[in-house]
């Protein structure tokens, strides 16, 4: 552990990585994290009140998405509670995107286009749990540590 907390020191810098009693602490501004700079971009689109600069805020916000969230990670948590909710706020930015390109034709000159890959598992559910998953409890959905 020691080894990898001074590899990440060495390619964050000094000052982000601190000792703590019983661990590690990050100590990262939130427009260093591409959640929040993607949540605070879908805000911005959505107070803006004009359809051009609501589209081009949601696709800055969406340029920010790389394919699933945590999709190296294998844990039972995530893929149930933590994934489906990141992915309903993409889809949700996504149709909204997808809505005023439609009411507005896409910007011109448009080079932030989103280009979408959607897996065949469909919005917010799951056909049936993978192997050795718990089966979702419906009182879990909503809350936790990255509810907005």
């Amino acid at each position: 552990m020691h080894t990898y907390v001074i590899r990440l020191r060495k390619l964050l810098g000094s000052g982000v990585i601190h000792t703590v009693s019983g661990g590690y602490l990050f100590c990262v501004a939130a427009e260093r994290i591409d959640l929040y700079r993607f949540r605070e971009l879908v805000r911005a689109a959505a107070d803006t009140g004009a359809e051009e600069s609501e589209l081009e805020l949601l696709q800055r916000a969406l340029l920010l998405w790389r394919g699933r969230p945590f999709g190296d990670a294998r844990s039972n948590w995530l893929d149930w509670e933590v994934v489906p909710r990141l992915m309903d706020e993409w889809f949700a930015a996504t149709e909204r995107r997808i809505d005023l390109e439609v009411a507005v034709g896409p910007l011109a000159g448009d080079r932030l286009s989103c280009r979408c890959s959607v897996s065949a598992r469909t919005r917010g559910t799951r056909s049936r749990p993978r192997a050795n998953e718990p089966q979702r409890r419906n009182s879990s959905l909503r809350g936790g540590p990255l509810a907005p």
